[in-house]
């Protein structure tokens, strides 16, 4: 039966007592043509027989003196109970074996001409494959190489060369990781050039010639910077320099300071900075008396005076006092009330025209208002000339008599037989011819005059 073996338990008396797992053993009885028999050991301890020969060909175990046993088969394994009589058929079952990677220490089992053999995956030719890509050894000439980071190719063909970078951005020491924010260890390695034999190497950090810093300072350079005065250039002796603040060489600052504007402070003997935003103005010497900013401090954002009591709300002023300040309201209703019944000159009045109407209509009065006659006319029954003046004497909106005025006559037109008015005395002569019609005669020219050759 091929690719099949077959596997009974013996129950013969020859059956070795005990074998360790996978050992075979071969129990041979009635020699030379008797019975020769192949056990295997199980787990268990157990003991399987494998094969029988009486004297010829192997032949199956024989079911009255065999019982078939169970089989678990493992990884890579197949297996299937045929019966009492044909025992366990197993085949390879290669899918169900881990995938993995090939060293060359591991083994490869194959078929060798009909031998089962194997061999180590370094010791196989690959030149036994079928070359189905189409690859060639690797011998030949190289026709392309680019250059990797920190590294410089040159030259072309058979030998191209390939460098350290140790120029521009790209370097090689540029193109490493950068940890610039990490502290260099004494364990760390750097790489140098050895002057001694002109090879590059690497070493210690711990290793570099730096010492404590001690020796003689042949040279001292000093030159003050902004804000400071004090330069020194010095080669021999000893020397003490002073370095001097000079603020006159600062940045002249022609704006107003901010909040963020900062100064420079002593502090308890430590030179500090200081916003200007968190200076208090209560550190300085009040020396112009300035008041704290409390509730009897004025602010021109201040919009009322509830708590300011150096003002005063009096409409009559009635405290008379010289270190109080009225409020507006208060000077205002003063005034209104002083004033009630004071002369207000409203403007000009067209006698002739009647305008504005205060003789007629409705016109809105107070007590007070004037008007200057601009025209002359009648105001009600009144002859008016340029220059007379009215004045209201009631809160009316309808003057509607003479009563409610005052009128206030210039008298600035001559008078006349009908018209009230100023009038200019004649002279003796004026007297004495007799013909002006236009100035008055006092009696002392009268007397004087001689009226159709005598004296009056």
């Amino acid at each position: 039966m091929a690719n099949t073996i077959r596997i009974a338990r013996s129950v013969s008396t020859n059956t070795p007592s005990s074998l360790a797992q996978g050992e075979l053993a071969n129990s041979e009885t009635g020699s030379p043509n008797g019975i020769n028999e192949l056990f295997i050991g199980e787990a268990g301890p157990g003991v399987f027989k494998l094969i029988t020969n009486t004297g010829g060909a192997a032949a199956e175990p024989n079911s009255s003196t065999q019982d078939n046993q169970s089989l678990t088969t493992g990884t890579g394994i197949d297996g299937a109970d045929g019966g009492s009589t044909t025992g366990f058929t197993m085949s390879l079952a290669l899918d169900e074996l881990p995938v993995t990677s090939i060293a060359a220490a591991d083994w490869i089992a194959f078929d060798d001409a009909g031998t089962s053999s194997k061999a180590l995956v370094s010791g196989i030719d690959l030149a036994l494959f079928s070359n189905s890509a189409g690859w060639t050894s690797n011998a030949g000439i190289v026709t392309s190489i680019g250059d990797g980071t920190g590294t410089i190719v040159t030259g072309t063909g058979a030998v191209p060369i390939v460098s350290v970078d140790y120029a521009g951005t790209d370097n090689f020491i540029d193109s490493a990781t950068n940890l610039e924010s990490t502290a260099i260890a004494t364990g760390d390695t750097i790489v140098y050039h050895d002057a001694t034999d002109d090879n590059v190497k690497k070493g210690f950090v711990s290793d570099l010639p730096f010492g404590a810093g001690t020796g003689d300072i042949t040279r001292v350079d000093i030159t003050a910077g902004i804000g400071l005065t004090g330069d020194l250039n010095t080669t021999t002796g000893d020397h003490i320099q002073t370095i001097d603040m000079d603020f006159t060489t600062l940045t002249d600052m022609t704006g107003n300071i901010a909040g963020t504007t900062e100064f420079i402070v002593n502090d308890a003997g430590t030179e500090s900075r200081k916003a200007a935003s968190e200076i208090q103005l209560s550190f300085f010497n009040n020396n112009s008396g300035w008041e704290a900013n409390d509730a009897a401090t004025v602010l021109t954002t201040d919009t009322g005076s509830a708590t300011w009591n150096w003002i005063i709300d009096e409409d009559l002023m009635g405290s008379d006092s010289d270190a109080h300040v009225p409020t507006q309201q208060s000077v205002k209703a003063y005034v209104d009330t002083a004033v009630t019944g004071a002369l207000t000159h409203k403007g000009g009045y067209n006698a002739s025209t009647n305008t504005p109407a205060l003789d007629t209509g409705s016109p809105t009065l107070a007590v007070g208002d004037m008007y200057t006659v601009t025209v002359a006319g009648t105001f009600f029954t009144v002859p008016l000339e340029v220059g007379d003046v009215l004045i209201s004497d009631v809160d009316s909106t309808d003057a509607a008599a003479l009563a409610d005025w005052t009128i206030v006559q210039s008298d600035l037109q001559y008078a006349s037989e009908t018209v009230p008015g100023f009038i200019e005395l004649a002279n003796q002569t004026e007297v004495d011819g007799g013909s002006d019609s236009t100035r008055a005669i006092v009696s002392s020219y009268l007397h004087n005059t001689t009226f159709d050759g005598g004296t009056f």
